[in-house]
């Protein structure tokens, strides 16, 4: 009987979250609440300065980031819009490139007048889904004999690179506001896409529109 019921909610489901999504969109006023997921560094370093300018222009938006390594989902209305490294490949999502993320390699200063090349060693990861594409890229240049750390923070691994620890792989746009960090290499070792994605029922709602343009 559970199972018959948990069937029949199933088909109900879709149906109501469009009504949802149809009644979000009134009335046409650029206001009401936004919620955008996205991952630390995205908030913290690309979204956060960009909201004293949006909140002065849009005051009755009520703007909420929710920063987090899990991917919400938008068809059940957990947020609004993502900002998230790779484009989704299902649902009936709307998806624009906004960015690219270049990752360099990077050392204190001290840390690479103190240390010989042949004893470097390297700040890693704990392997979690979002991160793999630079546990493979640091794969290649170093082995795990040579990982001194792990961390699946990146605030913890920018500071134990900073504090001279090894050497770590960091976004560019993470990284250099730091005077004491020196990127080791001219080329990046790798680059990753910022994507925004919004539900396609949601595409045309006057504030999550607003909000699309301003990212």
């Amino acid at each position: 009987v559970g199972s018959q019921i948990v069937a029949l909610a199933s088909e109900m489901e879709e149906p109501a979250l469009k009504i949802t999504r149809a009644f979000a969109g009134l009335p046409p006023e650029i206001a009401g609440p936004v919620r955008i997921t996205t991952t630390e560094v995205v908030a913290t370093e690309i979204l956060t300065p960009m909201l004293p300018k949006f909140a002065a222009k849009f005051p009755e938006i009520d703007l909420e980031i929710l920063v987090g390594q899990s991917n919400l989902s938008l068809a059940r209305r957990e947020a609004d819009i993502a900002l998230r490294l790779g484009r989704p490949t299902e649902g009936d999502l709307f998806s624009r490139r906004l960015a690219e993320l270049v990752y360099y390699l990077y050392a204190s200063r001290a840390y690479l007048e103190r240390t010989k090349p042949e004893d470097y060693g390297y700040v890693g990861y704990c392997e979690v889904p979002h991160i793999s594409a630079e546990v493979e890229a640091l794969s290649q240049i170093c082995n795990d004999s040579q990982i001194v750390f792990r961390t699946n923070h990146i605030y913890t691994r920018r500071a134990a690179v900073a504090h001279g620890l090894g050497m770590g792989l960091l976004p560019r746009c993470f990284a250099e506001g730091f005077k004491d960090l020196k990127a080791v290499a001219d080329e990046p070792l790798i680059v990753r896409e910022l994507w925004l994605i919004v539900h396609r029922g949601l595409r045309a709602v006057p504030r999550i529109r607003e909000c699309i343009d301003s990212l």
